[in-house]
């Protein structure tokens, strides 16, 4: 069994840890309560015998960075945490002896994990959800996966942990599958081969937002509801053009975008207007225009954000009965345009495209019953506000304008719209 002590911040703790056995301890770099200054730590490792492994606890520094910590304090390892790229794993791997790698599990594609070049790898589960390994891959054959609360399982003198685990079929063959729901308050588990020992990592359990997704070429930490078409994805950008993952399965209509670590505007992408891709401003009443990337695939999202820089996207799919995002035309009448959604709609955001309007929202929360005139404005800092200029009736099967706004209806005007279901088409009511 390996044992590794993290979070030290003091020598006494280093060498009592060694003392009783320890193989490693561990110092952690990154934002926490046991985070440690490098000259600390680089004290403290001058103290430890030759033999124990000194590990540094990295989350999104850069690798640059990650390299000058390692050389100041004399690390031997390094463990990252955060949404380091294959390429940035890659990179340290080939300058320190042991590289691990932590990622929230979810994607089930861990054949892909010698991408990042880790000579181990740390999974995160997500208490609640549910993940599947797959094993059909023939490098598979010979290698079943399962769970325990031991290190290296059977191997280390433990047991297989079984709590909402299911399996199918044999590792190298079609279908083939190690499958988990991670029960409330579940241990530190350790995943391995039954059949060999030293082929496996931890996985944590307390994780409480998200899952990697490993089929873009970078990392994205993904929550989806394939069900409601709704996926939330954090990145980390390359400064480039690259793909991350969504988890949808399907095209996605609409995505909006926002970095988190600086300012900028909160874009909304979409190809909804015309079957071609253009975006709007959700905080500007700036009019649309195309997009220049390239389109979204039922697993990716195309992108460039900046290198280091984080950055949130949400992307919706068509739901039928549920979301319909499309675009009319105003006919600047206050019997205005019908558009029919499939459902009856219980919030709407309606956009002019062809020119400056504000984003108009309505809902059958604020405004019970028809005529819903009180909106709010994404792009405005305004409170809620009342006026028929803005009026819309939701129907059974879809809303109807009633008012000539350019807002909303201009006879020239093209709008934008997305719209979602109080309940679905078949226990939908008129108003």
């Amino acid at each position: 069994m390996f044992i590794k002590i993290c979070g030290i911040t003091r020598e006494e703790d280093a060498l009592l840890a060694t003392a009783l056995g320890a193989d490693a301890v561990g110092f952690i770099f990154a934002p926490s309560s046991r985070q440690i200054a490098i000259s600390r730590a680089r004290d403290i490792a001058r103290q430890l015998p030759a033999d124990v492994l000194t590990v540094g606890v990295f989350r999104d520094a850069g690798k640059e960075k990650v390299m000058d910590i390692v050389n100041r304090v004399n690390l031997r390892a390094v463990q990252l945490h955060g949404r380091e790229s294959p390429a940035e794993c890659q990179w340290i791997a080939e300058r320190v002896p042991v590289t691990i790698r932590g990622l929230p599990a979810g994607s089930s594609e861990l054949s892909r994990f010698d991408d990042f070049g880790a000579s181990a790898q740390t999974l995160d589960l997500q208490e609640g959800g549910t993940y599947t390994f797959d094993q059909s891959d023939s490098s598979n054959s010979g290698h079943p996966l399962r769970f325990s609360t031991t290190s290296d399982g059977s191997h280390g003198g433990g047991s297989e942990y079984t709590t909402g685990v299911t399996t199918s079929g044999t590792p190298g063959s079609s279908g083939a599958y190690t499958r988990i729901t991670v029960a409330a308050s579940a241990p530190t588990l350790y995943y391995y081969c039954t059949a060999h020992s030293g082929m496996g990592g931890q996985a944590n359990t307390t994780i409480t937002f998200g899952s990697t997704n490993l089929d873009g070429g970078s990392l994205s930490t993904v929550s989806v509801n394939t069900t409601a078409g709704v996926s939330i994805i954090n990145v980390v950008g390359t400064g480039s053009d690259t793909t991350y993952g969504h988890g949808l399965g399907v095209i996605p209509k609409v995505y909006i975008v926002k970095l988190t670590s600086g300012t900028g505007d909160w874009y909304l992408q979409t190809s909804a207007l015309d079957g071609g891709w253009d975006y709007l401003q959700l905080n500007t009443t700036a009019a649309s225009n195309s997009m220049s990337a390239t389109a979204p695939t039922s697993s990716v999202l195309y992108s460039s954000v900046t290198s280091s820089a984080t950055a949130v996207f949400y992307a919706f799919a068509e739901i039928a009965g549920f979301s319909k995002f499309g675009s009319y035309k105003g006919n600047g009448n206050a019997n205005g345009t019908y558009v029919y959604t499939g459902f009856r709609p219980a919030w709407t955001m309606i956009k002019r495209t062809d020119s400056t309007n504000s984003w108009i929202i309505s809902d059958s929360k604020i405004s019970p019953i028809n005529l819903i005139d009180d909106y709010l404005a994404a792009d405005l800092a305004q409170a809620e506000a009342t006026t028929s200029a803005v009026g819309i009736d939701f129907l059974s099967n879809g809303f109807k304008i009633r008012n000539n706004a350019n807002a909303m209806n201009n006879s020239s005007g093209t709008y934008f719209y997305m719209a979602f279901a109080k309940f679905p088409f078949k226990y939908a009511n008129a108003r």
